[in-house]
């Protein structure tokens, strides 16, 4: 499905058209993330734990959107060390309201998103959180 394609996009780089982009600084390396993510698709909780060599220095989810059509960023703001972020998207008929929030560090990062989704009528809601730490260099 598409929107566990979105789903996938939206957590930052595997920890991981807006006004103004607001970007949340961590170091690179290797970063090794735990997600748990609940879907209407499989019913309870998947867990699933990732590592990841991460060259960015940074998380701009105006960046992470810029491939994405039928998105838009409608907020995306930096307050000390968590970002705030809300994307609406449209694809092939599915309406998706993604609200997302993520807090590092620098060496250790969480957070959280919920996507609300209307596909024909049928109301559904995935909720996604995770953690990750530096673990290295690459």
């Amino acid at each position: 499905m598409r929107f566990l394609k979105l789903a996938a996009l939206c957590v930052p780089f595997a920890f991981a058209a807006t006004a103004q982009a607001e970007e949340l600084p961590f170091k690179p390396g290797l970063w090794k993330t735990t997600m748990n993510m609940t879907s209407p698709f499989g019913g309870g909780v998947n867990t699933r734990t990732t590592e990841e060599c991460v060259e960015e220095d940074s998380f701009d989810p105006a960046r992470m959107m810029e491939d994405s059509e039928g998105c838009e960023l409608t907020r995306n703001e930096v307050d000390g060390n968590e970002l705030n972020f809300i994307m609406e998207c449209n694809m092939d008929g599915t309406d998706a309201l993604v609200r997302g929030r993520f807090e590092s560090d620098g060496d250790s990062g969480n957070g959280e998103m919920t996507m609300d989704m209307n596909a024909g009528g049928m109301q559904m809601q995935m909720k996604m959180d995770w953690t990750s730490e530096r673990i290295g260099d690459c």
